[in-house]
């Protein structure tokens, strides 16, 4: 499955992993596992680490969830971007907009 969900037992902490590529079936997975988390969520990761390449519209739904975090006062950090997607989030500005930690 490109796209799994871990969330913290309390769910105030979801990690979504992205793995090869992000696509429209990707995005598709990507948006149900960040919609179908608790308004009680104050914590987003996305680990980009497995990413090979993704489409322009998987920067769409990286906004998108960015947006949504910050109606119900929650954080969004972009982990470990692969060299493609690094390179993408660079070329949209969006490493301006998001959090990218690399640990």
């Amino acid at each position: 499955m490109p796209v799994s969900k871990h969330i913290s037992k309390d769910a105030k902490h979801v990690r979504i992993v992205v793995s090869g590529v992000f696509d429209e079936t990707a995005m598709g997975a990507f948006r149900r596992a960040f919609s179908e988390t608790s308004n009680s969520c104050e914590r987003y990761e996305i680990d980009l680490s497995g990413v090979t390449s993704m489409i322009s519209a998987a920067l769409g739904i990286l906004i998108l969830l960015n947006e949504n975090a910050r109606l119900i006062n929650a954080s969004v950090t972009i982990i470990n971007p692969s060299t493609p997607a690094k390179r993408n989030l660079e070329l949209a500005f969006l490493h301006r907009m998001l959090d990218i930690c690399f640990v």
